[in-house]
């Protein structure tokens, strides 16, 4: 019950924030902003999640994802939606998977992240609900393409 609140009020707090995006952007905002590129593995085991996410000053972001086993593709995602951050909390509002609009009402379309670090060229945060950690390095738009 106590997540559903925390989403709704996360929710409810971009919404209001959106129109002001524009206007100003916080300092961890303007380092977040721009291309980045990260592998992430959950478990031995598991397969390699590796990931480029473009966070654009205007609050929207697009994530292209290829999850790998045994060195092969096995799945393939592509999101849309909206990000910024605050207080220390990184967060994203995933609006469309694949092509497709996503249901606001779901709780997995918000994410909130704790950020661990965010300097120069690296950012690294932790998803509040899992506990998983990601770490990126800023990259050139259009120079990193994802393994087939």
């Amino acid at each position: 019950m106590q997540a559903k609140k925390f989403l709704t009020a996360l929710s409810a707090a971009i919404a209001l924030a959106a129109p002001a995006w524009s206007q100003t952007h916080s300092d961890p905002e303007k380092k977040a902003a721009g291309t980045w590129y990260g592998e992430y593995q959950p478990a031995p085991r598991q397969a390699l999640q590796r990931f480029v996410t473009t966070r654009a000053a205007d609050g929207t972001f697009t994530l292209h994802a290829r999850m790998y086993e045994n060195g092969k593709v096995v799945a393939e995602l592509k999101n849309r939606g909206l990000w910024g951050v605050s207080n220390g909390m990184y967060f994203t509002v995933t609006t469309e998977v694949n092509d497709l609009p996503t249901e606001a009402r779901k709780p997995d379309v918000i994410n909130a992240y704790l950020v661990q670090k965010l300097e120069g060229d690296e950012f690294e945060y932790m998803h509040v609900a899992s506990g998983n950690r990601f770490r990126v390095k800023r990259v050139e738009a259009g120079s990193v393409r994802l393994p087939d």
